[in-house]
């Protein structure tokens, strides 16, 4: 169900025609026949309406985030839990760091994250971003109806 504030937003001539929602930030995006909107409403931050005209997007990537720093901060308390032995402190403090050096282990290993990234002149690298839900058919159908109006409706100028 389409929020009556975002229809409000729509210009006569102008339909949605795909939704995709991602719950685990309350965020809805909306594909239009002329642009995309990505619409935030909650009762902490209120209402926020953002839109990008198809034909100022340049690429949308699909990208994976790995952490792989996280195994160095975790042979760096992995180091400290040893050095903790050697000095024969208390086995709390090395079960402590050792917990916690396989849990960012882990972490780095398996947690990957993806996302799809808007690129567009006038916009920031951040905001438009859709995470979480990118594995989903949704998402892809969602990306598919986006890619279709910026690229095959209105294909990039070569000016």
């Amino acid at each position: 169900m389409v929020d009556q504030f975002v229809l409000d937003q729509l210009s006569s001539e102008e339909k949605i025609e795909y939704e995709h929602y991602v719950k685990n930030i309350d965020v809805f995006w909306y594909a239009t026949n002329k642009r995309i909107l990505k619409y935030k409403k909650n009762w902490w931050t209120g209402i926020s309406l953002q839109d990008l005209d198809y034909k100022y997007v340049v690429s949308i990537d699909f990208e994976e985030k790995r952490y792989y720093w996280l195994l160095i901060l975790a042979a760096i308390l992995g180091s400290l839990g040893f050095l903790f032995i050697q000095l024969k402190e208390d086995i709390f403090y090395w079960i402590g760091f050792l917990g916690v050096t396989i849990l960012l282990v882990i972490i780095a290993i398996f947690y990957k994250p993806t996302y799809y990234q808007f690129y567009a002149p006038s916009i920031k690298s951040g905001d438009w971003i859709i995470m979480f839900d990118t594995e989903t058919e949704r998402a892809k159908e969602f990306i598919q109806t986006i890619r279709k109006h910026c690229f095959f409706d209105n294909p990039p100028s070569s000016e």
